[in-house]
């Protein structure tokens, strides 16, 4: 499902030391940030610290996404054990034109495609916050099911590979 014009072309570049300002100042935002289980304000040092923590670890991958030279948004995998065939996937829109364009099937067929193709990995799963309809909708268009609740705000939806 491609949700961008033809002429648009959406690029994924891993996320590294000259982006992780631009990731802060994104998660900052209130409207992003009401949709985390983690709610606090990122300090520049944290967010160094945290990018510290995962910028080698094999577990973890994270991509800043956009078109032409626009950055739009990240998408990633997290927690990634290759012996279970699982990873938590996650996604959001930092830069709040692009909210409801459809630009976000896109980043997410990129992730699922890693995952499945590339890692083969056989299930995803996604946190989501109970009271986010238009996440929880999205989630089930590309195909994830609720699992389990995490606790009264979070519930785990899980996405499994279809075996041919």
């Amino acid at each position: 499902m491609n949700s961008m014009d033809n002429n648009s072309v959406l690029f994924f570049e891993k996320l590294s030391h000259s982006t992780i300002e631009l990731l802060r100042n994104w998660r900052n935002q209130d409207f992003v940030l009401e949709q985390m289980e983690f709610r606090e304000i990122i300090s520049k040092e944290a967010q160094e610290h945290w990018f510290e923590s995962i910028k080698d670890n094999t577990n973890f991958e994270y991509y800043i996404f956009g078109i032409e030279n626009e950055a739009i948004g990240l998408v990633n995998l997290a927690e990634i054990n290759k012996k279970t065939k699982t990873a938590t996937v996650g996604l959001f829109i930092g830069n709040a034109r692009y909210i409801g364009t459809g630009i976000a099937f896109d980043a997410s067929n990129f992730i699922i495609k890693r995952a499945f193709k590339e890692l083969e990995l056989e299930t995803l799963f996604a946190k989501v916050k109970n009271s986010n309809s238009v996440a929880i909708q999205y989630n089930a268009i590309l195909g994830f099911q609720f699992l389990k609740a995490l606790n009264p705000e979070f519930s785990i939806y899980q996405l499994k590979l279809i075996k041919d």
